[in-house]
């Protein structure tokens, strides 16, 4: 099984189309005064839509007047329930469709939701900040990010309450964030953060939400790998093989779980002969089978 490609840019379609806005523009340099006015601007903007379906539209607008965006994405997560995709500054449709593997569990792997669930992250966070020191060697990158046609990514992290959280991905496709894109946007973070929380209360009123189903079985990373082989897999093996696709290396999952590179080696080679495969491609395909398979309702 092999993950769509997704978000084509020949299948892009940004929000200039839907919504009349301009196409983002660099910032032009102000002094501190303009600066703060510019701030205080957006944040009126903000007020006004905040309790509307054009708030996460209205955020887009504002934050391109200070950094160039070109894609905007907005991913609401909960425990035990599909990711939803609520807002994109790309074709809707198109970007649902291709993203339903993400959708549908395979946003477990993703290093940003890990960072957010597992390590209690928050705030402006870029890619290199949580992604594992051989991320871009896993199949998830290589069949994921890689064919995604981004070139930088930062997500802005935003805890609503246990268990769940909001994501708004800023993306460019042409040249990378410089510091001073960086620094603009988490001296912004604080107001976006309260924008998602008020915004969401709104979305939670108006039962906005309501069309995101539950995803049955999953039990985290760990517990799809344990259902590739029901009552097979060890919690070590389990434990090694979760820490491989998420893009660590053998040198650091030894380093986390205190054993040697040989036992970790050893671990690999064990779960691989039960499950009758021979690479972590086989792997990877392996577990997102198991994975549609663990996200389907029970008949």
């Amino acid at each position: 099984m092999q993950v769509v490609q997704l978000r084509k840019t020949s299948a892009r379609k940004h929000l200039s189309d839907t919504w009349g806005m301009p196409s983002p523009q660099p910032p032009a340099n102000t002094g501190v005064h303009d600066a703060s006015r510019a701030v205080a601007e957006l944040a009126g903007q903000l007020i006004d839509s905040l309790d509307t379906a054009e708030a996460l539209a209205a955020l887009l607008k504002g934050l391109r007047s200070f950094v160039e965006i070109e894609n905007l994405i907005v991913f609401s997560y909960r425990q035990g329930f599909a990711a939803d995709l609520v807002f994109t500054s790309l074709d809707f449709d198109y970007l649902a469709l291709q993203m339903a593997p993400y959708t549908s569990g395979l946003y477990l792997l993703d290093p940003f939701y890990i960072a957010d669930t597992a390590d209690g992250v928050v705030g402006l966070v870029r890619l290199e900040d949580v992604a594992p020191e051989d991320f871009r060697q896993s199949e998830f990158y290589l069949q994921f990010y890689e064919a995604v046609n981004v070139l930088d990514e930062l997500h802005f992290i935003v805890r609503l309450e246990p268990g769940r959280s909001v994501h708004v991905f800023v993306e460019r496709e042409a040249r990378r964030f410089d510091g001073s894109d960086v620094a603009m946007l988490a001296a912004l973070e604080p107001l976006v953060s309260s924008f998602i929380c008020k915004h969401w209360q709104w979305r939670d009123r108006s039962r906005a939400d309501t069309g995101v189903s539950p995803i049955h079985a999953i039990g985290g990373i760990e517990g799809v790998i344990r259902n590739m082989r029901p009552g097979q897999l060890t919690p070590r093996e389990s434990e090694v093989i979760g820490l491989s696709l998420r893009g660590h290396s053998s040198k650091l999952i030894a380093h986390q779980l205190g054993i040697s590179e040989g036992t970790v080696t050893n671990h690999k080679r064990n779960v691989y002969e039960k499950l009758g495969i021979h690479s972590q491609s086989q792997l990877f395909s392996l577990f997102l089978t198991t994975l549609a398979a663990d996200s389907a309702p029970p008949a």
